[in-house]
């Protein structure tokens, strides 16, 4: 009986690995299929890329052919006509040539027409300016750099924020390129409950922290029903039924019950909007301490957190509504004081 007393310890102990070793081989498998699912993304943009650069070049050079051939064109014409006016001026000193090598009688009955020819002033040739002699290379090398930087921001499928899936509740699926989160129906058993995921309520976070700077994204909600957005600090809690205030380290609006609010430390604070968002915009100011709310196609303003953060946040997305995607959208906007 001793001996069978002590042996539910380790059988205890044993069933206690052998699940922690399932939760290794599950964080494996996760691994190996994030890992296979980005190296297909980034091969698919590299495609697009190359695609992407081989087309501005073919754009560019076109245009360089034009503005060559323009120029061209303009050199030879300019070069006719002075080769014009060079004939007409050899003739008139080769006939004042010769009419200076005859007799005085014949000069002097001449000199009518000789005088035409001193009272005639030739035209001074036109100064040729650098602009049209040689093709302006600063504008095409700066255009070539602005036009494609500015473009390629818009080639791939990425959005500035992508959600990460380690921190996603078990109820949600995020989309391979990582801009998009649905809520589901059912709960996924095949996930680890790693200390970075949600467990109680269905949210996810964005992959990068910030520490500094300006930043903004613009989510769309117009399939929402009900959601919440904003940031949380990488020290809130994320685990059970989370308490969504900046005391806690949550700073969000969200609509809730049919009613849009702003999640402070006093509680949900009733917002009132002139006109449904259809996109928000976030936009966080981390040295001003300024986590800002708008409606993105207008601007017009909705709400603004203001703290001292000494600490790491992260974009933060709370979908409420079953089966409609919660979107990060692909515009891009200029980031400006708030």
């Amino acid at each position: 009986e001793e001996l069978k007393n002590s042996l539910k310890p380790f059988q205890d102990t044993h069933q206690k690995i052998a699940e922690l070793k399932e939760k290794y081989r599950g964080n494996l498998n996760n691994i190996h299929d994030q890992a296979g699912k980005t190296e297909k993304q980034i091969k698919e943009d590299f495609v697009k890329l190359h695609q992407f650069l081989h087309e501005e070049e073919k754009s560019l050079l076109a245009d360089l052919k034009k503005e060559k051939e323009e120029k061209e064109q303009k050199m030879r014409a300019m070069e006719e006509s002075i080769a014009q006016d060079l004939t007409s001026v050899s003739k008139i000193i080769k006939d004042i040539q010769q009419k200076m090598d005859e007799e005085d009688q014949i000069f002097l009955m001449d000199l009518k027409q000789i005088k035409k020819y001193t009272d005639y002033k030739p035209r001074e040739p036109e100064a040729v300016s650098a602009a049209a002699c040689f093709i302006n290379l600063v504008r095409f090398l700066i255009s070539t750099s602005w036009h494609v930087w500015n473009n390629l921001s818009y080639l791939t499928n990425h959005s500035p924020i992508t959600l990460d899936p380690h921190t996603a509740h078990p109820q949600l699926t995020v989309s391979e390129d990582l801009t998009a989160v649905t809520l589901e129906w059912t709960r996924r058993e095949d996930l680890p409950d790693n200390l970075e995921r949600f467990d109680q309520r269905p949210c996810v976070l964005g992959s990068e922290g910030f520490t500094s700077g300006r930043h903004s994204w613009v989510v769309d909600v117009e399939k929402q029903t009900r959601w919440v957005l904003g940031v949380t600090a990488e020290s809130a809690n994320r685990k059970g039924n989370i308490d969504l205030k900046p005391e806690r380290g949550y700073w969000t609006v969200g609509l809730v019950l049919g009613g849009y609010s702003a999640f402070t430390d006093e509680g949900p604070t009733q917002l009132k909007l002139l006109k449904t968002p259809k996109k928000v915009l976030v936009c966080v100011d981390y040295e001003a301490g300024k986590v800002s709310f708008s409606n993105a196609d207008d601007r017009s303003h909705i709400y603004t957190f203001t703290h001292k953060f000494k600490h790491k946040i992260f974009p933060f997305f709370y979908p409420w509504t079953v089966g409609a995607p919660l979107r990060i959208s692909q515009q891009l906007l200029p980031v400006r004081a708030y």
